[in-house]
């Protein structure tokens, strides 16, 4: 049996599930002030997945061998500008990030895992990676988004997309995203065992403002505190309450490892890039 989340529809099994809510939202105005609109018509989403926090060490293996890829793409691309003609190269997002640094000298120091440079992009990740260790937490991640009319309309006309790739590509549009639509938060609760932590520990982390640690990691848009993520959080353990549940999730952790990664990384960019700066001393 599929699992179920109270008041709402599962959109794709045991992963994506959705409401049609007509309530305000907030939206983020240039000067930096919030703003809520509406009401509306907003369709709302809950994404739930798990994965297994990485070790410090599999991000460095993982950096190093996306550095080794961009070197040999620089490569190939100069062999080709003079042999011609040049192909299509498909560049992950964790790619792009290592391309984005424009320094050569950091590029291979990544590659070969440069102590300093290693140590630099470690300071920058998330604290349940930092507590990990030599064990394998599993954590579950909560997604909550909003998407416009336009999206409720599909979805009542059964014109919405039923895959979780879709869905994802959908929430994660830059033009939506740009709306004030998309993800509002998400959030990162560990495991005990074949159960989630205690709910009263984890409301105790986020009143405490205590974001980033070994139990939780929250990453949001700036009006969260405007927000309450506990009916949601409420709904999504009633959903988990049974063992079995577990099993039942989509595995992510491949594609949160390389997340993580690329996050540390482009946090990690000024300073990494200070510390190769080439200093020339005028005679």
């Amino acid at each position: 049996m599929p699992i179920v989340l109270p008041i709402y529809d599962n959109l794709v099994e045991n992963t994506v599930f959705c409401s049609v809510e007509y309530k305000r939202r907030p939206v983020v105005l240039l000067n930096e002030n919030i703003e809520f609109v509406g009401p509306e018509n907003l369709l709302c989403l809950i994404t739930i997945m798990k994965y297994t926090a990485p070790k410090k060490e599999d991000i460095s293996e993982l950096l190093s061998k996306k550095a080794q890829a961009v070197l040999n793409m620089v490569n190939e691309f100069g062999r080709q500008l003079v042999h011609g003609p040049c192909k299509d190269v498909d560049i992950s997002p964790l790619e792009l990030a290592v391309i984005d640094l424009q320094n050569i000298n950091v590029i291979k120091n990544i590659k070969n895992r440069e102590e300093k440079t290693m140590d630099t992009i470690a300071e920058n990740l998330p604290g349940l990676v930092k507590a990990s260790g030599d064990s394998r937490r599993q954590y579950l991640t909560i997604r909550y988004s909003l998407l416009p009319e336009l999206c409720v309309n599909k979805y009542l006309w059964e014109q919405f997309p039923k895959d979780f790739d879709s869905c994802n590509e959908l929430i994660s549009d830059h033009f939506i995203n740009s709306l004030g639509y998309g993800d509002l938060w998400a959030l990162d609760i560990m495991f005990d065992g074949d159960k989630l932590i205690d709910k009263k520990r984890v409301y105790n982390l986020l009143e405490s403002e205590r974001y980033d640690s070994e139990a939780i990691n929250l990453r949001c848009r700036k009006f969260l505190l405007l927000q309450n993520p506990k009916p949601v959080i409420d709904t999504v353990y009633l959903g988990l309450s049974e063992p079995r549940s577990v099993g039942l999730l989509l595995d992510v952790s491949d594609k949160v490892m390389a997340s993580m990664a690329r996050d540390a990384l482009l946090r990690s960019k000024e300073q990494l890039l200070n510390e190769n700066r080439v200093v020339r001393i005028l005679a």
